[in-house]
């Protein structure tokens, strides 16, 4: 899959965890972190960050070349990142009375359905450049504060794993 349909890999994970959170009245669940298969070998890493509500953010330099935290705000109609992926999530996942928390602890399943949700979806532009924040690399044990990536790369998200508490 490209970047974009990475990023909506995530944030449908994303979606997941406060759908459940909130079915389960705010108790504490597991948290999971993608593993990605990539030309840099297996890694863990996240594709956008989010500010203290989880909410995804963008960041650019002004004119100044001031870094500056940009929340992507949710509305109604709107078709750009992140609402052109949380509406259809909503109207595909979102159902009265389930509570998706046996999905949410299997997630084999979970992966599967995150990723033929995103594979359902029209082309989908983010706001993102291609590039992974957190990253550790598998393989070597490797951390890296961020990992820039080429346009056209091509990743496999082939595992979740329980995301550590840092």
């Amino acid at each position: 899959m490209n970047f974009n349909q990475a990023v909506c890999v995530e944030l449908s994970l994303r979606l997941f965890e406060e759908y459940v959170t909130y079915k389960n009245r705010g108790k504490h669940i597991k948290k999971y972190s993608i593993v990605w298969d990539s030309p840099f070998g297996l890694l863990i890493g996240n594709t956008f960050t989010t500010n203290e509500f989880l909410t995804p953010i963008r960041t650019y330099l002004d004119s100044e070349f001031t870094p500056i935290d940009e929340t992507l705000k949710i509305e109604e109609n709107e078709k750009s990142f992140p609402a052109n992926v949380r509406f259809p999530w909503y109207d595909k996942f979102d159902r009265q009375w389930s509570s998706f928390y046996p999905l949410y602890q299997n997630p084999t399943m979970l992966l599967k359905e995150i990723v033929g949700f995103v594979e359902s979806l029209d082309s989908i532009d983010t706001p993102y450049e291609p590039q992974f924040v957190d990253v550790t690399l598998i393989n070597s044990g490797k951390t890296l504060p961020f990992l820039l990536l080429d346009d056209n790369i091509s990743l496999t998200p082939v595992s979740l794993i329980e995301a550590s508490e840092s």
